[in-house]
């Protein structure tokens, strides 16, 4: 096997078939633990490889929707819920001889004690449901062919009420009817996304009824979600918040905001509305962050996702392997009547479809339930209205309501049951009738989170949109807690009417300009939005100020895969100086001893925040303080900012340095304080490409928070020339420039890198800065790929547009068209090595040459597949890259890739280069290359000299010449005016501007 063969074969099958995951286990955490505390682990990390290779934050999205069966008093949720069931070891069962079971439970006591569920029992492993008689379906994960015999299955694991003992925790000892054992694996998947078991148990399940899962078609985007199973192996708890984000096509699995643990892997997801499971909770991510002491806290998110969710395989994988229960009833489980008073209301008439898929007849009966809130007839009638369906057939009655335009304003309940009396089953379709009810939706779900100097300004806001989602007209009123908040530049509460369904207002919240009195430190306060004439929508957001310090945040959700590095930046526009700095680091990640953290300041300054410290610990989630908070690892500290200038590029550095821990950087901020005075000016370094044999104008960098300064040339180049702007030749050092730029001219007939030094003085003086200028920068080849430019391909190379399939792009960088191995898919097993070559380039005249091009790779760990980048120098292929990493990956979207070839490729008649597919070896596949923009660029000698009597530049000598010389004479431009190259302008240059006239130009 490829990878660590560690406990079981479900182990040894995750690790194999999550390819696009890559998040193994580390072997010692198996050590000297029980059977069940193996099986944890081991579905709590095959949960965690989602095949989804960006942000994957998670845990609770939006409001914790989870609810223990005793809190929830829907019956057609409690007819759901009866179907669940813990998948547990069968050492955690002691058959007691007469009966009954006693169950072996634990606690959950690493539960930070204020989360939800904080010491409740604990059982299992994994999740499961009922479909059938004797069929139980979970994950692939979580049980596997070779387990038959060591798994039982437990149904009613429930809480009885709030807090612990009897009568709250489940019961402990619990009747055989209960208690299942796992006799065949009737189908098992665990590769390309699918993860399932359909398990046949040791005799017909008893007191429980099956429930239909989808056998054709797929979920839609926006689909209601309720998840039924056993987060953390606790009680059962039911989460009827949830709906679908991305259907993902026709992939084996889809992505929703359901709030789960690893524990509910195996967990059923099921359509709120029918009630048909859809498919089972089968992957995500770390769970918890670190609270106080080290105990577990939920990870949130926004409903919106972080920005991705939780991911869910289809049950049309497997339905195929599950009998069909009888009668089919659509819709089930719920529909909902909205209009004003009086009418009208969305679905008055409504069918209700009855389906028999076996070959057998069967009989019905529709009837409302007593208790009836509202009139609904059945065929115009009181009902129950009762018949037949022949195998195969179909049957349709027609619901509507009656009296609901006389109706005052209020939500009403109607229970329909729909029974199948041949096989004993009945559903119920709970009809719901809004009258004159109002609603209101508040986007986004961010809160206003900004800051500022002492005294101000606060320039931070935020806009959230009020949608009305009833067609009932609406007043909703927006109030602040804090006299500094302010809506829509006002202070006070403001109220916004919204006249029905889709009507919309904007309010901006701010801060006003009484915050120019707050003493420095971070205020809190909270903007309330009421609907007035119902709860339905009731929000609010909060507001953070933090005063005396400016605040920049990003959240690039950036994946962290294993030995790799990253970075990102954060552009800071205010100018200050900086008196104190924290920064904020979110990073989901369940091995922090993997991580090295690096922050660099916009004038080079680098401390380490992080550096391998923390171990197993799960996530880094910390804000580096010098003053009270945590500190960095070094080497460097925070203090090394102090008295720097703020403004510019921060850029932090991250990566990855073990195998198997993978994570994301989900966001990072900086929270800098600023103080009068007491910062240097500043001089950046300058890199800067400049044409041979030509006058060029170079812009320096420098600045300063403590006024007026000027740039002093400090050093001159060895192959060129400096002169003021339009004037003097600079001769000597320190010159002192009347403005931010100095022109440039490098000697005659020279091509290479050239150097000189400056600085800026506002009274103090900066360091130096280089400035660099690559001189004769020439672009050698260039391949848009725009058109096939005829490289020599072998084995799958192709030019054209790529698929967009498994993991490929569906368009170049720019334009359509890449070179790519196998334009429509993965490369294959157990192939060679397969080279991309582009044609000869004449690099003969050329230094310093880069190459440069845009990359789409995907590709296994290194261990089992490669791939490279070779130079012909002449005689023989040299590498110049090749993967090494020992984690597979594809990327997510085009990386710009920059190689220096000079040691290969200066002065290279014959120069070529070339992509390697290959080595393979004889299972799992990636996307392979992807190759787009290619280009190479050198610094080249020019073939001519100066010509000195141009002196308007226009490319010809003239007579025109003359009367530019003069004008350049009488303005003291060196750089035109001198044309005897003595380092003056004198009256000696005339003549010497007629002899170069005469000679003309070369």
């Amino acid at each position: 096997m490829k990878r660590n063969q560690i406990v079981s074969a479900t182990l040894l099958a995750v690790l194999a078939g999550a390819a696009a995951a890559q998040q193994g286990l580390k072997e010692e955490d198996y050590k000297n633990l029980q059977p069940v505390d193996v099986r944890r682990d081991m579905a709590n990390d095959a949960y965690h490889q989602t095949r989804y290779t960006g942000n994957q934050d998670r845990l609770i999205y939006g409001n914790d929707d989870r609810r223990d069966v005793y809190e929830v008093t829907d019956p057609f949720l409690l007819g759901l819920a009866q179907a669940g069931v813990a998948v547990c070891d069968v050492s955690e069962l002691t058959d007691n001889g007469n009966g009954t079971f006693t169950l072996n439970t634990g606690r959950w006591t690493a539960a930070c004690t204020n989360e939800p569920f904080f010491n409740q029992m604990r059982l299992g492993f994994c999740s499961g449901f009922l479909v059938g008689t004797d069929l139980i379906v979970t994950a692939g994960h979580c049980v596997s062919p070779s387990d038959v015999g060591d798994i039982a299955f437990v149904f009613q694991f429930d809480q009885q009420g709030p807090g612990t003992g009897p009568g709250a925790d489940p019961e402990v000892i619990v009747p055989a009817d209960n208690v299942y054992f796992l006799t065949q694996v009737v189908d098992h998947a665990l590769a390309g996304g699918e993860d399932h078991c359909v398990c046949r148990v040791d005799r017909a399940v008893a007191g429980r009824t099956p429930l239909p899962v989808r056998r054709t078609g797929s979920v839609t985007n926006g689909d209601p979600l309720v998840m039924i199973g056993h987060p953390a192996v606790l009680p059962k708890k039911i989460e009827a918040g949830g709906e679908v984000k991305d259907s993902n096509g026709t992939t084996p699995y889809f992505m929703a905001n359901v709030d789960a643990y690893g524990g509910n892997s195996g967990s059923m997801v099921l359509n709120r509305t029918t009630g048909v499971i859809e498919g089972i909770l089968v992957r995500g991510n770390q769970d918890y962050v670190s609270g106080p002491g080290g105990c577990l806290l939920s990870n949130q998110c926004p409903d919106s996702g972080c920005p991705t969710w939780e991911e869910i395989s289809k049950t049309t994988s497997f339905a195929s392997f599950i009998p069909e229960l009888g009668l089919q009833f659509t819709p089930n489980g719920s529909i909902t009547h909205i209009g004003t008073v009086g009418g009208p209301f969305n679905d008055e008439t409504f069918q209700i479809n009855i389906s028999n898929p076996t070959s057998n007849p069967a009989d019905y009966s529709v009837s409302i339930d007593m208790g009836a809130e509202h009139t609904v007839l059945l065929n115009g009638s009181a009902g129950p209205v009762t018949g037949s369906v022949a195998g195969g057939g179909n049957a349709s009655i027609t619901a509507s309501l009656s009296g609901a335009a006389s109706m005052p304003a209020g939500i009403y309940e109607t229970t329909i049951s729909l029974e199948d009396v041949t096989n004993g089953r009945t559903l119920s379709l709970l009809s719901t009738l809004e009258v004159g009810q109002t609603g209101i939706s508040v986007s986004p779900a961010t809160d206003l989170v900004t800051g500022g100097p002492n005294g101000g300004p606060f320039s931070g806001t935020q806009l959230y949109t009020i949608t009305s989602t009833r067609p009932t007209p609406v007043t909703v009123d927006i109030t602040p807690d804090q006299s500094w908040i302010t809506l829509n530049g006002s202070t006070g509460p403001t109220s916004v009417n919204l006249s029905g369904t889709g009507d919309m207002a904007v309010v901006t919240v701010g801060i006003g300009g009484n915050a120019a009195s707050l003493s420095n430190g971070l205020y809190t306060g909270t903007v309330t939005i009421d609907n007035t004439q119902s709860v339905i929508g009731d929000t609010s957001r909060g507001v953070s100020l933090d005063v005396g310090r400016y605040l920049y945040e990003d959240s690039p959700a950036i994946a962290i895969n294993d030995n790799q590095s990253y970075s990102t930046t954060i552009d800071v526009p205010d100018g200050f100086c900086i008196a104190d700095i924290d920064v904020e680091i979110d990073i989901t990640h369940t091995y922090i001893g993997d991580l090295v953290v690096e922050l660099e300041s916009p004038l080079g300054t680098v401390v380490r925040l992080h550096d391998r410290s923390g171990g197993t610990t799960d996530n880094l989630v910390v804000t580096y303080d010098d003053d009270g908070g945590s500190t960095p690892d070094g080497p460097g500290a925070l203090a090394d900012y102090e008295t720097e200038i703020a403004t510019g590029t921060w850029t932090l550095r991250f990566s990855d340095n073990a195998n198997q821990d993978q994570g994301v950087l989900n966001s990072w901020a900086l929270r800098i304080a600023s103080q009068s005075g007491g910062c240097l000016p500043v001089a950046n370094d300058v890199d800067v490409d400049v044409p041979a044999n030509a006058l060029t104008t170079v812009m320096l960098d420098g600045q300063s928070v403590n006024g007026p300064f000027v740039y002093i040339i400090e050093s001159l180049p060895a192959n060129g020339e400096l002169f003021i702007p339009g004037g003097a030749r600079i001769t000597s050092v320190p010159t002192t420039l009347p403005g931010d730029s100095v022109s440039y001219r490098p000697d005659e007939f020279y091509a290479g890198v050239d150097m000189f030094d400056y600085s800026t003085n506002d009274g103090a003086s900066s360091g130096l800065a280089l400035v660099t200028t690559n001189v004769g920068s020439a672009t050698l080849a260039d391949f848009n790929m725009d058109t096939n430019p005829g490289w020599t391909t072998t084995g799958m190379w192709a030019f054209g547009v790529p698929a967009g399939v498994d993991g490929d792009p569906s368009s170049g960088y720019t334009g359509s068209n890449v070179y790519g191995y196998n334009l429509n898919g993965d490369y294959t097993n157990d192939m060679p090595e397969y080279p991309l070559t582009t044609g000869v380039i004449d690099a003969s005249g050329a230094s310093n040459v880069t190459l440069e091009f845009q990359r789409w790779l995907g590709i296994e760990n290194s261990t089992y597949d490669h791939a490279s980048v070779e130079v012909f120098d002449g005689s023989s292929w040299q590498q110049i890259w090749n993967h090494t990493t020992t984690t597979s990956f594809t990327d997510t979207s085009w990386q710009a890739q920059s190689f220096d070839i000079s040691a290969y490729a200066d002065g290279n008649p014959n120069l070529q280069i070339r992509w390697i597919m290959g080595t393979t070896d004889v299972s799992v596949t990636y996307c392979g290359w992807n190759i787009d923009d290619v280009s190479l660029k050198g610094l080249v000698v020019p073939t001519s000299g100066y010509c000195l009597a141009d002196t308007n530049g226009d490319g010809n000598v003239s007579p025109a010449d003359f009367s530019a010389w003069v004008a350049a004479f009488n303005a003291g431009n060196a750089a035109v005016a001198d044309q005897n190259q003595d380092g003056v302008v004198s009256p000696a240059d005339f003549s010497a501007w007629v002899s170069n006239y005469n000679t003309g130009c070369p």
